[in-house]
């Protein structure tokens, strides 16, 4: 596809401003219900609400008419659009803006693009058609740094550093600005395994099946590949079971560690055969429903997807009170948990992945902090999903060195 937009191009840098405030004796879920209502009604009554709504409209799949729409409401400027066919000359053209979504980047490299800026033309060459994507969001953050439709002349190839870049949609926002902040994927559908699951392996944990939740998944994931996102789900097992659970009377034998306290819940045991086969047709059956799904995002460390070693009770840190598990040891029991996920999701889609978070690792079950151990017991089809700043140490004045738990403005990168 040949997309040429016949005019200079300009950015805007918008302010996005909402506020909410709160002040009540009532319950955590009115507040919440509160808070919600008041920060959308603050969004919408900002200045710039319609303007900050309107900054991504320049891209999603129909890059060209958001492109000429944001242009023209916001910059005053009418781009007239032209499509050619590939075999077309591009040798007449001036003044102009060029798509295409293929033929750049590096043959070798999927995603890349190459920009070429010349006189009377700037040119976005993608290899692919997420390198056109992601080349036109390279456009404009780089006018938007400037504040003015100023480039360099000349020409520049550029490859992705990560083949994944995962993120959330922000609030207010929608998959065009997870696109145009620079991730090409994002967490789709999710939450409860148990939930989600279609097994019948452990016939007492039809009840926590949700009927609709796969389909919701698989409409969202639907939704964000039409903007070239890869799509990840994001699951868990938080939801554990009291001593006396059905399930544990039924097959006593599946039942892991005791967690947190000495009245505590008790997870599955992911060492036992009938777990391992329930885990594994739970998978199977998500990427049933959705074979393009491209993977599973799953926390592994101090909470999330729950195995024996994930807080059990009264154990030192890298031992449990399962007694199967901890003759095999941490490293080898989490390994042998993201091996299954993972083989179960590529026994439908080969491609896919699964991506696991080991956040609080270091603190709970990890021999080593940057869990090598666990690492090298991994397969192929295993990724490792982590954070930048979780657990450093910074120095500020005055001799104060602060330790970061996550999420600091202190370490951004």
């Amino acid at each position: 596809m040949r997309t040429i937009l016949l005019s200079s191009i300009a950015c805007l840098a918008i302010l996005n401003a909402a506020a909410a405030e709160n002040a009540t004796t009532e319950s955590l879920a009115s507040i919440s219900g509160q808070l919600a209502r008041e920060s959308n009604e603050a969004y919408e009554a900002s200045p710039y609400a319609a303007l900050s709504k309107d900054y991504f409209l320049r891209f999603s799949r129909d890059t060209k008419a958001h492109f000429a729409d944001f242009m023209d409401r916001r910059m005053g400027v009418i781009l007239p659009t032209e499509k050619r066919s590939r075999a077309d000359s591009l040798d007449d053209i001036d003044k102009a803006v060029v798509f295409l979504d293929s033929g750049g980047g590096n043959p070798d490299v999927a995603e890349s693009f190459t920009i070429t800026v010349k006189r009377g033309e700037i040119r976005v060459v993608g290899r692919d058609a997420r390198g056109l994507r992601d080349g036109i969001v390279r456009l404009v953050d780089r006018i938007g740094f400037r504040q003015a439709p100023i480039l360099p002349m000349g020409e520049q190839v550029y490859t992705p550093r990560l083949a994944v870049r995962l993120g959330a949609v922000p609030k207010f926002g929608s998959y065009r600005e997870l696109v145009f902040m620079g991730y090409n994927a994002t967490f789709v559908g999710g939450g409860s395994l148990h939930a989600l699951s279609t097994s019948d392996a452990i016939p007492e944990l039809v009840a926590r099946q949700r009927p609709g939740a796969l389909e919701a998944g698989v409409r969202a994931a639907e939704d964000a590949r039409r903007h070239g996102l890869k799509t990840y789900c994001f699951i868990n097992t938080r939801q554990k079971f009291p001593k006396d659970d059905p399930v544990f009377r039924a097959h006593p034998e599946i039942r892991g560690a005791l967690t947190w306290k000495a009245d505590g819940e008790y997870v599955l045991c992911t060492e036992h055969p009938l777990v391992r086969r329930y885990l594994a047709e739970s998978v199977t059956g998500i990427f049933r429903a959705d074979p393009a799904l491209d993977g599973l995002v799953v926390i592994i460390g101090g909470e999330g997807f729950y195995h024996c070693f994930m807080r059990p009770y009264g154990t030192a840190k890298g031992h449990t009170n399962c007694n199967r598990c901890e003759a095999l040891g941490a490293e080898t029991v989490v390994a042998n948990l993201c091996n299954l996920l993972s083989e179960a999701a590529r026994s439908v889609n080969p491609k896919a992945e699964l991506i696991a978070w080991p956040y609080s690792a270091e603190h709970v079950w990890s021999a080593d902090k940057a869990q090598v151990g666990f690492i090298r017991r991994l397969k192929p089809g295993c990724a490792i999903f982590t954070e930048i700043e979780k657990d450093e140490f910074v120095q500020k004045p005055d001799g104060v060195r602060k330790h970061l738990w996550d999420y600091s403005i202190d370490l951004i990168g």
